[in-house]
């Protein structure tokens, strides 16, 4: 016969010789125990849940403060559970009890005076989806649980869960500071395992050749971004910060300062220009492209709406995948190829090998601007 519940799946049962038995279902197992009285059996009901379904959330010395807890609520006579306790402490012990929407307005500014607009553009990108799924959520509410379920969407994406991650425990990181939440959820969370090789798309010789003509046509100012990346391996942030002081087509090189490059490395380097870039900017004269596009996201946005309106192709990153791809296949030198692009020669063998043939890279490095193209800019 069932006499209480005890929590949200356990329960305390009496059977017929008058004892009392505490019950608890896990993970679709069930776990029981004789017990003396109800306190006993919330004590063991917890102790299940915590042993068996939260294990790898919880510390030793968290699972003893829980024991204890309930040591104390039973010397005094406190009759509601654990996990009662634990909801009222969350629903009153922080400043505010503020949304994730709310603390977000806080965060905003925040990135906007201490760092910079396309720091500020990284984390809108990946915050403005959290926002969708916690916005009305209470920050102190957010578990380990909730972000590897909303990380989950990246699972086949190692570079953009982790770049997703990033944004979302910069954000708590700011909210424990301002006392919205006890802890960073995200702190213990571990990557995903990558089990496959990431798929590297390009761009062929002919759609490539399209793209160029086309924007050549309808959108001067954007060539000299693209044919920086399809022909000389610049990422697109790299493209977005250059420098005209760093573009010199005498020497026919192009130094990728610290400053220009991904955050996290600040490697310079120099890029040679080779024929079909040098063709391409001798074409189109290069203009920085900060004062075409607001941030390097918002132009490459624009790049694949254009492409998609043109019925190109286009995937992430894959002007810089294409002349990676094809200048292995051109000179077969992993080592220059890795030089050219700013990471290891392993990076180079594992992703770039064998993509695609000699001949189609011959075809890729020959695309030229027609000849009767206007050498000028529209104006910006």
């Amino acid at each position: 016969m069932k006499i209480a519940k005890l929590g949200e799946r356990g329960s305390l049962l009496k059977d017929k010789n008058g004892y009392l038995k505490a019950v608890v279902s896990v993970n679709g197992k069930q776990y029981q125990k004789r017990v003396k009285s109800e306190d006993e059996g919330r004590q063991f009901v917890l102790s299940v849940e915590l042993e068996r379904n939260n294990r790898d959330e919880l510390s030793a010395k968290q699972l003893n403060d829980a024991s204890n807890a309930l040591h104390l609520l039973k010397k005094e006579g406190v009759s509601v559970s654990f996990c009662d306790l634990a909801r009222y402490y969350i629903d009153n012990a922080f400043e505010g009890i503020v949304t994730v929407n709310e603390a977000l307005v806080e965060f905003g500014e925040f990135c906007k005076t201490r760092l910079s607009a396309d720091t500020c553009d990284y984390y809108n990108r990946y915050l403005g989806m959290f926002s969708k799924e916690f916005g009305e959520c209470k920050v102190a509410t957010i578990t380990k649980k909730n972000i590897i379920s909303f990380l989950s969407r990246y699972e086949d994406k190692r570079g953009s869960w982790m770049n997703c991650r990033n944004a979302v425990s910069k954000f708590f990181t700011e909210c424990v500071k301002l006392d919205y939440c006890h802890e960073n959820p995200c702190r213990m969370i571990e990557p995903p395992r990558q089990t496959k090789a990431p798929d590297r798309r390009f761009f062929t010789p002919e759609n490539a050749a399209k793209l160029l003509h086309l924007l050549a046509e309808k959108r001067k100012k954007y060539v000299p971004f693209v044919a920086l990346g399809l022909f000389g391996g610049l990422r697109p942030i790299e493209a977005y910060r250059l420098k005209l002081a760093n573009l010199n087509m005498e020497t026919r090189y192009i130094k990728i300062a610290g400053d220009a490059t991904k955050s996290h490395t600040f490697k310079e380097r120099l890029v040679p220009i080779n024929d079909t870039l040098y063709a391409w900017l001798k074409a189109f004269p290069y203009a920085e492209m900060t004062k075409v596009s607001a941030t390097p996201n918002s132009l490459a946005e624009q790049i694949s709406d254009f492409c998609k309106e043109h019925g190109i192709p286009k995937h992430q990153d894959d002007l810089r995948h294409s002349f990676e791809t094809y200048e292995f296949a051109r000179t077969g030198n992993s080592a220059q190829t890795a030089a050219i692009c700013g990471h290891s020669e392993r990076i180079a063998i594992q992703h770039y090998r064998g993509l695609a043939t000699k001949e189609e890279a011959l075809k890729y490095f020959a695309i030229r601007p027609k000849e009767n193209v206007v050498s000028d800019l529209d104006a910006l």
